[in-house]
Order: C-alpha cells, then sequence, then structure tokens
C-alpha cells in the first residue's frame, strides 16, 4: 500500500537514532531491548520514539493530498500503520 511506503520513506529521514529506533520498533522489539542494544536509557528511546511518531504522522498527513484518499479512510490507514509502530 502507498501509506506504508511512505512511512518507510519517511523513516529514512529520521535521524540515524531514531530511524534505529523506529526499525527495531517495526521489528518487534521491546523498549527494554533497543535500549540494551542501543546503549541508551529505556526513557530515551520512549522520547525519540513518540518524536518519531509524530514526525511521521506530520509527513504522512503532508502527503495526503498525493495519496488522493478522503478523510476517515486516510485517518484509519494512517492509525493502523502507527498503531504497527508502537
Amino acid at each position: 500500500e502507498e501509506i506504508v511506503r511512505l512511512l518507510h520513506l519517511h523513516i529514512g529521514d529520521l535521524p540515524r537514532v531514531r530511524r534505529q529506533i523506529m526499525k527495531l520498533s517495526i521489528s518487534g522489539f521491546s523498549g527494554k531491548e533497543i535500549a540494551d542494544k542501543l546503549g541508551i536509557s529505556v526513557n530515551t528511546v520512549k522520547v525519540q520514539k513518540n518524536k518519531s511518531i509524530k514526525y511521521l504522522r506530520d509527513r504522512l498527513i503532508h502527503c495526503r493530498r498525493e495519496l488522493d484518499l478522503h478523510g476517515v479512510k486516510f485517518v484509519i490507514l494512517l492509525r493502523k500503520c502507527l498503531v504497527n509502530i508502537k
């Protein structure tokens, strides 16, 4: 689906640590596992992940016209994509 492609495209635009956090999160790693793997605190993982999700939400909403989807359908697709990375 186009929204998933855009999501991964914008993950690639994130700063290195945020990108690593998001990729590990998508792969199913817990916050503790990500923190251990990257040598950072669990709180840093949470903060950076939340900042990344906000950035991705903003980017995808900005792409809404390009997706040619209508209101509710777009929001449902966006929520499904972002829930999968929480």
